[in-house]
């Protein structure tokens, strides 16, 4: 009796477990047949039994379910779950710790989450080509959800809230790629922009800059925008200072001697900037920048010295024009090394020949204005006659 006793239980408990991998079938079975309600029934009931709660199928199986009632075009099906998506990335997530990565059902899984991921990255991109910006976000949003940690679905989100204009739903998935260690400049002008623009918070701003500069310290985008918010903040001193500072540790940096210049330029000291953007230029021959400024600091003084004159009555202008006229062109000549030699570091910048070709005319150098009309229009401009 003892024994007859003993495989009477072991029958019952095989009943049981067969009852419940039975759960799973019959789950299964439904979700093929798109009968979801049945098909939720079966799979919660299994996932909670001891016997099956701890098997790579049966959450493989929940996230089949759920991942087709997330998906239904059924409203009472979809009305089933809330959550549906979230419970099906979960039970996706737990097939995947079960099993192991060699195995069957660790690839379908993987696939699984990839179709879902793919099909909300690409639901976005059309939307966003479409310039329905709220339904490219809300769709980025679910790559997010689905694959924390991947770039594309993060950077896309971020990208397109920014240009909807929902700056704090940017902030939040550019923070995001910081903490998935993903950085780069745009990345950081961004938040920069974010701060200024939409905070008005020029000491957060600072904060996000100096990040970015210790990862990006020849970034001149970077460097300039340092400078402005110093200069915002009324840090100017502070700002002179530390850049002196550096330029005596590193005096053959030839950042650093143009960062000086661009601070002493923005706040109106050109006599000082000149001399440090020369320096800059000096250091490395093909700084485009530096070498740019020391043209537009001729160009805008000998302007300046052309207004004096237009500006003068005629009894003056007959008595000291011509003087100011011959100082003006003087200028005018030391910019055109200058110009000639940015045009040289980078042929396609209009704005270097536009100004070369106002200089030329100014000094009636009309052979090297017909030149510069041709390279205008051949970058695409308007040649002029």
């Amino acid at each position: 009796m003892k024994n007859l006793t003993f495989i009477l239980i072991l029958s019952m408990f095989a009943l049981i477990t067969n009852a419940q991998n039975s759960a799973v079938t019959k789950a299964t079975a439904a979700q093929t047949k798109g009968e979801l309600d049945r098909a939720k029934q079966y799979i919660d009931e299994a996932v909670l039994h001891e016997k099956t709660k701890g098997k790579g199928k049966t959450w493989y199986t929940k996230g089949l379910v759920y991942e087709s009632i997330a998906f239904s075009d059924n409203a009472d099906y979809k009305a089933l779950a809330g959550d549906a998506l979230e419970q099906a990335l979960e039970a996706y997530n737990k097939t995947l710790d079960m099993e192991k990565e060699s195995s069957v059902l660790h690839f379908q899984t993987t696939q699984r989450v990839e179709a879902i991921w793919g099909n909300y990255l690409n639901q976005g991109a059309d939307h966003y080509q479409k310039g329905n910006y709220k339904e490219a976000l809300e769709a980025f949003s679910k790559t997010v959800m689905v694959k924390p940690k991947d770039t594309t679905g993060l950077i896309y989100a971020a990208i397109t809230a920014q240009v909807d204009k929902q700056y704090d739903e940017a902030e939040k998935y550019y923070n995001q790629l910081k903490s998935v260690d993903y950085h780069s400049p745009d990345m950081y002008k961004s938040l920069i922009y974010i701060q200024r623009a939409h905070h008005k918070d020029n000491d957060k701003a600072l904060e996000a800059i100096k990040e970015a500069r210790v990862l990006y310290p020849d970034d001149k985008d970077l460097m300039k925008e340092e400078i402005n918010v110093l200069i915002i903040t009324e840090r100017v001193e502070e700002a002179k200072e530390k850049l002196s500072i550096a330029i005596e540790k590193e005096p053959d940096n030839p950042n650093l001697h143009y960062n000086l210049a661009y601070l002493y330029d923005q706040v109106g000291e050109t006599d000082k900037s000149y001399g440090l953007y020369k320096r800059a230029a000096e250091l490395k021959p093909d700084y485009f920048d530096a070498i740019y400024n020391l043209a537009v600091i001729n160009f805008n003084e000998a302007a300046e010295t052309l207004k004096v004159a237009n500006e003068m009555d005629l009894k003056t202008y007959q008595k000291e024009g011509q003087k100011y006229i011959d100082r003006a062109n003087a200028k005018f000549e030391e910019a055109v090394p200058y110009f000639e030699k940015a045009h040289e570091i980078n042929p396609n910048d209009t704005a270097v020949l536009e100004n070369l070709e106002l200089i030329y005319k100014r000094l009636k150098k009309f052979d090297k204005v017909e030149e510069v009309q041709g390279k205008i229009a051949a970058l695409g401009g308007v040649e002029e006659n």
